[in-house]
Parts: C-alpha cells; structure tokens; sequence
C-alpha cells in the first residue's frame, strides 16, 4: 500500500540542508580515513581542518586531532549520532510507508547497528569499571532496556531466507536444537 506524504517547503529544505551537510561532512571524513590508511596523517588533518574552516564542524565543535589517535572512532560516532538524529526528524509515516514497500532490510540493519552498538558500549563500560575509572554519565536504569524478541517475531522468522545477521544467528540457533 503506497501513501502518499506531504511535506512543506520548509521541511524540504531542511532535509536538503542536513543531507548536503552530512554529505560534506562524511566526504571529508572519508578522505581523511583513505589518507590515514595510507600513512599520511598531515593530510588527514589537513581534510578534518579543511571541514572546519568550512563550518562542517562535528556537534560539540571539537577539533579532531586534539582526540588523539583514534579520532576516527569519535568521528563515526558524531556521524552516527548526526545521521539518527535526520532520521528521527523524519515523519514517521513517510518511514514506515517507505519500509513497507519492499525495504525490510532496512530496519534488519538498524537492530543489527544497535547490537553492535551495544557491545562496544558494554565493552567500553565493562573496561572502565575494571580500571577503575568512573565514566560521567546521566543514564536511568529505565533507559537500558531489556529488549527482546516476542514469540510471534520469532516465528516469523523464515530461517529459509534470513534477514541480516541477527536472524541468521537465530536460525543457526533453532538448527542445534
């Protein structure tokens, strides 16, 4: 079923604004990354410093080379961050319609994003507990959730033509069984 979304001008122009800034950004972020790879941290720094000067600053304006050596680690998560930020702006309807129309394998990707986030974040976690650093965070016992999957997901699994990892770890499950 196809709907159709009305969006007004000013929120048009707002998807194009943050789209072509994300796009800037991430394109330098990119060649920053090939020239690291490549051994040329100068120009690396020149591509962040270059986006700077540009007004294509990451969220709290930080400068890259002061994050050390894993600046690209904080990078993706400004980028991550700045990208579910546009999405959760979208209008939901327009999502879901979007979703509907044959792109399961979208929202397959985003629970398979949000498992790998969850490890590095409770890997991260875990080491600082055990070195004995104290991470400043405000985070409510209700905010971390236990979230699973119901019967009824499961069920409708087709472990014939898994979807992402998630499902083919849950196929792999239910065969040893």
């Amino acid at each position: 079923m196809k709907r159709i979304v009305k969006l007004t001008e000013e929120d048009i122009k707002n998807m194009v604004r943050k789209t072509m800034n994300e796009l800037n950004k991430s394109t330098y972020e990119s060649a920053a990354s090939k020239a690291v790879k490549k051994g040329d941290d100068d120009l690396a720094l020149k591509f962040l410093n270059h986006s700077n000067e540009m007004g294509i600053d990451d969220i709290q304006g930080n400068q890259h080379h002061d994050r050390g050596n894993r600046y690209m680690f904080f990078s993706n998560l400004q980028q991550m961050r700045r990208q579910c930020d546009i999405l959760l702006d979208m209008d939901p309807e327009m999502v879901e319609s979007i979703l509907e129309n044959g792109h399961d394998w979208a929202q397959d990707h985003i629970a398979e994003s949000k498992n790998n986030m969850d490890q590095v974040f409770d890997f991260l976690m875990n080491e600082s507990k055990k070195s004995g650093m104290e991470l400043s965070m405000n985070i409510d016992d209700n905010d971390m959730m236990n979230e699973k999957w119901s019967k009824e997901y499961k069920n409708s699994i087709n472990c014939n033509n898994p979807k992402g990892f998630s499902q083919r770890a849950h196929c792999q499950g239910r065969k040893k069984r």
